[in-house]
């Protein structure tokens, strides 16, 4: 799988970010980050954007206006995944009761996922380019 180094966490071990994925055939899988000993995600590390980056890395790719330039590109892509599986699911999956505003919405769910695998390309190209030689 495709990775790429961000820095290194207070244990000082190398932490990747890997390239995202179509999974399952209906969602993609993104914000994977860790080694091969460790794997979490984006979204339960660094959503706390200057705390978490202070407390993650010991060092890293990201500067301070990159690093919240990541974080807004990853918060609209957690968002667009989360609405994609609205429309596929018509409710967030919390209760089994169909009270949710949306229905059901293939079409919608496939434009989301466009866009998001779109934005996760251009996440990827970003982060690439912040890569140090």
């Amino acid at each position: 799988m495709e990775k790429i180094y961000l820095g290194k966490n207070l244990m000082g071990d190398k932490i990747y970010l890997y390239k995202h994925k179509w999974e399952c055939g209906w969602y993609w899988g993104f914000g994977y980050l860790g080694n091969k000993t460790l794997h979490t995600h984006w979204n339960s590390e660094l959503r706390e954007a200057e705390y978490q980056q202070k407390n993650m890395f010991r060092e890293s790719i990201f500067d301070f206006n990159s690093f919240f330039e990541m974080v807004e590109l990853m918060e609209q892509a957690y968002l667009l995944q989360k609405m994609a599986e609205v429309y596929r699911h018509g409710n967030c999956y919390i209760t089994q009761t169909k009270i949710g505003a949306f229905e059901k919405d293939p079409e919608k769910e496939k434009q989301l996922n466009n866009d998001l695998g779109e934005l996760l390309d251009r996440i990827w190209n970003f982060v690439k380019g912040l890569k140090k030689q």
